[in-house]
C-alpha cells in the first residue's frame, strides 16, 4: 500500500453518464541521481559536488488517461525526455489536465531544470497540448481559427497576456501570504501583484512588442489548451522577469473560433 500511495499522486474518476474518461498523475522518477563529472567540468562545480560526484534532484510526473489512447504514450515520453541529464542539478516536470471530454483532452507540462554553473532563475517553461483522444492527433491554432482573423487575434493577445499574467502573480502573492501566516511571519500588506497604472502600461507595451515580433505563421502554429471553456495559447518567454516565469497564456476570443467541433466542445456544459 505504501508503494501505491507513492506512485499514484492524483486520480480523477471517469464519468459514466457522459463517457468522459478519468485520469491519474503518476511518478516517473523521483529522488537523487548521482553522476561523476568530467575533469574539465570540475572547477565550475566545486560548490555543488563532492569529490567530482554530483547529484540531480528529480521529480518527474506525468498524466495517464484511463482510456486506450495514443495520448498516454506521448505524455509519458514527453515527461521522460526531461529526466536528469549530465550536469543537471535538478529536473522537475509536472503535467496537469486543464480540460477533458469524450473527444478531447488538454494538458499543460510545467518544467524546471537547473544546470551546473547556471545563474539567475530563467530555467522554467511550459508546453501546452490539446489532443483528439481517439486518434492522438494534436491540434494547433490554424486548426481552429481562420487566417483572416489574424488581425483581430493580434489585437486581442497583448491585453490577455497581461491579464493572465496578473492572475498568476496574484495567486503566487496569495500563496506567499498564506505561507507567511502559517509560519507566524508578519503578513504582507497586500496580496495583489499589480498596482500602478504605469506598471500596467509598461507590461502592456512589452506584450505588444512580443506579439509584433511573431510572424503570422508563428502565431498560427501555436499549440493551444482549453480551460474553463476558454481557449488559450502560450506566448512563452521571460518577458517581464525571470522570477515571473516563462508561461504566459493568452485567450483566443471565442467569436474567432471557426471549427464547429471545438465550438460544440466549448458549448457543452461541464459534467456535474
Amino acid at each position: 500500500m505504501r508503494n501505491w500511495i507513492f506512485v499514484l499522486l492524483l486520480a480523477v474518476c471517469a464519468d459514466a453518464k457522459t463517457g468522459v474518461p478519468g485520469y491519474s498523475s503518476l511518478i516517473l522518477a523521483k529522488g537523487k541521481v548521482a553522476y561523476r563529472l568530467k575533469p574539465s567540468d570540475r572547477i565550475a562545480s566545486d560548490q555543488y559536488c563532492s569529490d567530482g560526484v554530483c547529484t540531480c534532484d528529480s521529480d518527474i510526473q506525468y498524466i495517464q488517461i484511463h482510456a486506450p489512447t495514443p495520448v498516454n504514450s506521448f505524455l509519458k515520453n514527453e515527461a521522460a525526455r526531461t529526466r536528469c541529464r549530465y550536469a543537471d542539478l535538478n529536473s522537475i516536470t509536472h503535467q496537469s489536465v486543464t480540460s477533458i471530454s469524450r473527444n478531447l483532452v488538454s494538458v499543460i507540462s510545467h518544467f524546471f531544470s537547473l544546470p551546473l554553473g547556471a545563474g539567475g532563475s530563467c530555467h522554467s517553461g511550459a508546453q501546452v497540448h490539446t489532443f483528439n483522444l481517439r486518434t492522438g492527433r494534436e491540434y494547433i491554432l490554424t486548426d481552429i481559427v481562420d487566417p483572416s482573423a489574424l488581425f483581430q487575434i493580434r489585437a486581442a493577445l497583448p491585453a490577455s497576456i497581461v491579464a493572465e499574467h496578473y492572475k498568476q502573480e496574484d495567486k503566487r502573492a496569495a500563496e506567499a501570504w498564506q505561507e507567511e501566516k502559517a509560519h507566524s511571519i508578519r503578513p504582507s500588506p497586500s496580496t495583489t501583484f499589480h498596482g500602478t497604472a504605469e506598471q500596467q502600461a509598461r507590461d502592456l507595451e512589452i506584450a505588444e512588442s512580443e506579439i509584433d515580433n511573431l510572424s503570422d505563421l508563428q502565431i498560427l502554429k501555436h499549440q493551444f489548451f482549453v480551460q474553463n471553456k476558454q481557449v488559450f495559447i502560450d506566448i512563452s518567454g521571460y518577458y517581464f522577469s525571470c522570477a515571473e516565469g516563462a508561461f504566459h497564456p493568452a485567450m483566443i476570443p471565442q467569436k474567432l473560433i471557426k471549427s464547429a467541433w471545438l465550438q460544440q466542445e466549448l458549448a457543452t456544459p461541464k459534467a456535474k
